[in-house]
């Protein structure tokens, strides 16, 4: 179980129950031992905005037609398989339905237009099993694509909590003699949302359904989202929640996993998850099968009623039987500093494979995106790439911070400025010595004058 009195923090209590009231930041997690980790914030590719005092300022992302989306870090839990990659700008609510990572492994739609930069929100606090890593994550970004404004939020629970395994598949800390079961996901699991919009006021509260029958999925299996199952809508309307996932319905439906030699003796992926190692190593049969519990929605604008969204809080998350034995008190942190590049499956990694954009061959340098290509401008970090975000000293665009974005002034000049609501003390929008740009719709934290 794991709860929070609102701003202090959440606590977190098992083994029936997970509660959280938690402010919109997230939390990583380590990757195997040796593998290089990803971390938090970052955008490259500015497209013009709304400056206010005198300003123009840039809104990090792509601009149409642009060849690379900006992302967040995302969490560094083990456990996501070959496919998952963090947020990605130009992934919209008609790419709920598709396996894992499909549409980040692409770099987005080109032609999305970032409206706040993605940012990865980290929480943790004593009694977690796992306390060199956070319990959970955030990641959200605000983003117009085919004419719609719209809010992607995504939350990531540690697999030392609880996971995607189950059946003869059951690992990684489950009693043995128990083990998991599959049913024990389609019982009663959710997680509960509670959206704010820029002035802190609650515009939007609901259940998001983890798995439940469907007739209509191709596996007899998906979240039913706010409308069915476990999920439904406590405050605002139902018809602003534009589309919604979990990793589970992903692993089945959208990766095809139905069935498969992995799925154990039954062969039956609804009853047994792929056979896997405590290192959560993606099997073979079914290497884009996520271990992890995500849970992720797309919210229209709209809800917001022209003031913007704020931010969002976990009030509650069931998850029965939970692996914790303990009550966790969890609370905003920063992510870990090691954390400031986007995360990438250690088997990608490994196997010298291309974490973003188009599919590639290590070395050619007519590959965008590969990360053995000199000068190719989509390679973050890549000394020879002008204009590259992730390029220190380049004075084409500063080098920022993770969950920072460039800000350009009327006099050619270029900051950093934190990006809003990105897990700051009191919730407040802005970190101290920052106000919000009202001008700009509140997508940019300005110095205070």
């Amino acid at each position: 179980m794991l709860r929070s009195m609102r701003p202090n923090g959440l606590l977190l209590s098992a083994p029936l129950c997970l509660f959280l009231l938690v402010q919109a930041c997230g939390a990583a997690k380590d990757g195997p031992p040796g593998i290089p980790n990803g971390g938090t914030g970052g955008a490259s590719g500015p497209s013009t905005g709304n400056g206010s005092s005198g300003k123009t300022s840039t809104t990090p992302g792509t601009t149409p037609g642009s060849s690379s989306s900006p992302t967040t870090s995302g969490p560094h839990f083990t456990g996501s398989g070959t496919g998952f990659r963090p947020i990605t700008a130009g992934c919209g609510p008609d790419t709920a339905s598709e396996c894992t990572g499909a549409c980040e492994r692409q770099g987005g739609d080109p032609n999305v237009t970032v409206i706040r930069p993605p940012a990865t929100l980290c929480f943790g606090g004593g009694g977690d099993q796992t306390p060199d890593d956070p319990a959970v994550v955030i990641e959200q970004v605000i983003e117009r694509l085919n004419g719609q404004d719209y809010a992607r939020i995504r939350v990531t629970f540690d697999p030392s909590f609880t996971d995607n395994t189950y059946g003869e598949g059951s690992c990684c800390g489950w009693p043995e003699k128990r083990g998991h079961r599959f049913d024990d996901l389609t019982k009663s699991d959710h997680t509960e949302l509670l959206l704010t919009d820029t002035d802190g006021d609650t515009v939007m509260h609901f259940k998001l359904d983890f798995i439940s029958e469907s007739a209509d999925a191709p596996c007899g299996y998906a979240s039913l989202g706010v409308g069915g199952g476990d999920g439904s809508m406590l405050e605002g309307n139902p018809e602003h929640v534009l589309a919604w996932t979990t990793s589970l319905d992903r692993n089945l439906n959208g990766c095809g996993y139905c069935e498969s030699p992995a799925c154990a003796s039954s062969g039956d992926c609804t009853v047994d998850s792929p056979a896997t190692d405590e290192s959560y190593t993606p099997n073979p049969e079914t290497p884009n099968w996520d271990y992890r519990q995500v849970y992720e929605v797309w919210v229209d604008m709209a809800a917001f009623d022209g003031k913007g969204f704020g931010q969002a809080y976990i009030t509650y998350t069931h998850s029965s039987p939970s692996k914790e034995k303990d009550t966790i008190t969890v609370t905003p942190e920063p992510c870990p500093p090691e954390w400031d590049t986007p995360y990438c499956p250690p088997s990608v990694i490994l196997e010298g494979g291309n974490c973003f954009g188009t599919p590639s061959t290590p070395g050619d340098p007519n590959d965008p995106g590969d990360p053995n290509d000199p000068g190719d401008p989509n390679d973050p970090g890549d000394p020879n790439d002008p204009g590259d975000p992730s390029d220190p000293g380049d004075p084409s665009d500063p080098a920022c911070p993770p969950n920072q974005q460039v800000y350009i002034t009327t006099e050619g000049a270029s900051l950093c400025t934190p990006i809003p609501f990105a897990n700051y003390p009191g919730m407040k929008p802005c970190p101290e010595g920052y106000t919000l740009d009202l001008a700009s719709e509140g997508r940019y934290c300005l110095p205070a004058s």
